[in-house]
């Protein structure tokens, strides 16, 4: 039997990350983000290989990605990989499968990839193996893997969220967004998500913000401290900004910068003419149109 999944990225629309605080899993920040997948999408292929073949794992990038960058983590550091371990925990014993993810997510970009892949095995596994687990059983399992893992085991596209807690409260919201034109400006460089939340505390942790969907008040509160972790970005984001001649946000811990059309469908809300402006002015970037799903 072989299926293949679509791993869908994300993009915070809103992120408020409140002060660490000791939990089961240690340190950790409670956050709270309305998220949006995109229609920028891994492949992830499961095939079950039988009884006493040996296990294949692979991450390589699709012909079509955006931005490629080596591949040089060993598979018991992927996501994917480790989402496999931990469905094998779960039934007890080693799954023969073969599990190729061919990937268009930048890494290190703040958009979810490794996350998406995760819980794309998750539920790819639950399908082969015909396992009773509901999608809160595998969203609770997932918090060993990572706090945005939660949000992706969801039918995709993943429907938008709220997410709160430590990215294990997940409130489903409408998709009255969805369609909007996304321009997405991938760097050349990423940003780690670790060395970020330490600046950011070293910044000043906030108090959580109050955030609510649909609303047109965009932020990230993780923005100052990616930018004092990455010199590079900021002056990036100004040169964009200049580009695009309207506000850009940070997804994530970043690096990915991106900015919406206004829904209203007017003709100077052309975000393939800020695009095409964004590509023509600003250097070492990619600059990729796709849309919230």
């Amino acid at each position: 039997m072989e299926l293949s999944r679509r791993a869908y990225a994300k993009v915070n629309l809103c992120l408020s990350v409140g002060p660490p605080v000791p939990t089961e899993r240690g340190t950790m920040h409670p956050i709270a983000s309305w998220m949006h997948a995109i229609d920028l999408y891994d492949t992830v292929t499961l095939t079950w290989l039988g009884e006493h073949h040996p296990q294949r794992f692979e991450v390589a990038w699709a012909a079509d990605a955006p931005r490629q960058s080596p591949i040089d983590w060993p598979a018991e550091r992927d996501l994917g990989f480790r989402a496999l371990r931990l469905m094998e925990q779960a039934v007890g014993r080693s799954l023969p499968v073969s599990i190729r993810i061919e990937k268009r997510i930048p890494v290190g970009g703040g958009l979810g990839g490794g996350s998406s892949d995760a819980a794309a095995v998750m539920m790819g596994l639950r399908e082969v193996l015909s396992l009773r687990l509901t999608d809160q059983q595998l969203r609770e399992m997932s918090g060993a893997l990572g706090s945005d893992v939660a949000f992706f085991i969801d039918e995709p596209p993943p429907a938008p969220a709220l997410v709160t807690g430590m990215g294990d409260r997940i409130e489903r919201v409408g998709r009255d967004w969805a369609g909007r034109d996304v321009v997405l400006v991938l760097p050349a460089f990423g940003c780690a998500t670790g060395p970020v939340y330490k600046m950011y505390d070293q910044l000043g942790a906030r108090a959580l913000r109050d955030v609510r969907p649909f609303s047109d008040e965009l932020f990230n509160d993780l923005l100052p401290a990616a930018e004092a972790v990455q010199p590079a970005l900021g002056p990036l984001r100004d040169a964009v900004v200049r580009a695009a001649g309207r506000e850009v946000y940070m997804s994530g811990s970043g690096s990915t910068l991106f900015l919406l059309s206004k829904g209203d469908g007017g003709a100077a809300d052309d975000v393939g003419e800020v695009a095409d402006k964004i590509g023509r002015e600003v250097s070492d970037i990619r600059v990729v149109r796709t849309r919230l799903v």
